[in-house]
């Protein structure tokens, strides 16, 4: 399992930065499907064929579940 942070280069004595892992994504082949399947901590769950397309939905998936996070968080 591969997890990628994106931080800001700052300086390191002006913020201490601290990582979440909201979203975890596992990955496997399932042979009895014949297709990749990725399942997020969060509960969502996507599957393919295809591994490019399983690998560009997983760097969406981490990319954009945060934001929607945030937005499902914010007051209406």
């Amino acid at each position: 399992m591969f997890r990628r942070l994106n931080r800001r280069a700052t300086a390191p004595a002006a913020v201490k930065e601290r990582v979440e892992f909201a979203h975890v994504v596992t990955s496997e082949f399932s042979t009895s499907l014949c297709r990749f399947v990725l399942v997020c901590s969060c509960g969502t769950m996507f599957d393919t064929n295809y591994i490019d397309a399983a690998l560009e939905w997983r760097e969406l998936h981490l990319t954009l579940a945060p934001l929607e996070d945030q937005l499902a968080a914010a007051p209406h």
